[in-house]
């Protein structure tokens, strides 16, 4: 079980952590050794949520013309997405390819190939050059090193829900494994979320209408303290920004992640 100053959610950006160099497409990890099923929320894990009313979330003022967007895109292998990654202030390029699809925790999932590792010093995913991500839902649900588990959210973080819609709202359940720094503190955890605006943002690929989906409350204290918003674009169906930060009283240590599309290639 966490403790409030060891609980960490895993931001290695679902979609957009997903990238790798064309020329590293043939390179195929083998699937992970298969975890135990995640078990069901019990009624005593149950009390980790906290007993005060939900404060209504923020900025949903919806617009007459807002979209609603019903389910994300699967992509095909071959797909290359590249971002500018920019940890604790340095900024570096990677691009992911989906290698192949296999199936994780029962779940059909995308396989990324990352050109380069990722770079997260005391993160669980630091050094990570695989990610697993759901194609149900485009979340994150692990990340991997030379086919190795680093550490998973299983099945998936639950980070996007469908469709998508300003106003919406929900809480996502999960057990959260980590293989390699803490293994003893995997458990299960919980997050909320919720589509704050239908807005424009601006990155490297261009200009884009996007939901802007942030994380607004989970099972551990520190997230009071930290950011993890998203912009997913319908066109082209695609996260195209993320921010992502860590506490100083974040287990894993303090950190501040940004990720933004520089170009695409979709199968």
């Amino acid at each position: 079980m966490f403790t409030s100053s060891t609980k960490y959610f895993l931001l290695i950006v679902g979609t957009a952590a997903t990238l790798m160099a064309a020329g590293c497409a043939s390179e195929v990890v083998e699937a992970p050794a298969v975890e135990p099923a995640a078990t069901e929320t019990t009624a005593t894990e149950a009390t980790m949520e906290p007993d005060t009313p939900e404060v209504p979330v923020a900025e949903t003022a919806m617009e007459p013309d807002t979209p609603v967007t019903e389910a994300p895109r699967e992509f095909g292998v071959g797909t290359v997405r590249t971002y500018n990654y920019t940890i604790n202030g340095e900024t570096y390029e990677i691009a992911i390819t989906i290698a192949e699809k296999q199936e994780y925790k029962r779940r059909m999932m995308d396989l990324h190939v990352f050109s380069v590792p990722v770079r997260d010093p005391g993160g669980a995913c630091d050094g990570a050059n695989n990610v697993l991500e759901d194609i149900a839902t485009a979340s994150f649900a692990a990340c991997l090193k030379d086919g190795k588990l680093l550490a998973a959210t299983s099945p998936h973080d639950g980070r996007l829900k469908w469709p998508l819609e300003v106003g919406n709202s929900w809480r996502a359940r999960s057990q959260w494994i980590d293989k390699v720094l803490h293994p003893d503190w995997s458990g299960p955890m919980w997050q909320k979320f919720a589509v704050l605006a239908w807005e424009e943002v601006t990155v490297p690929a261009g200009t884009f209408m996007a939901y802007k989906v942030a994380r607004t409350d989970a099972n551990w204290d520190t997230v009071k303290d930290e950011e993890h918003v998203i912009w997913y674009a319908p066109e082209p169906q695609l996260i195209v920004k993320l921010i992502n930060t860590r506490s100083p009283d974040n287990g894993y240590g303090a950190s501040e992640q940004g990720w933004e599309l520089v170009s695409y290639e979709l199968k």
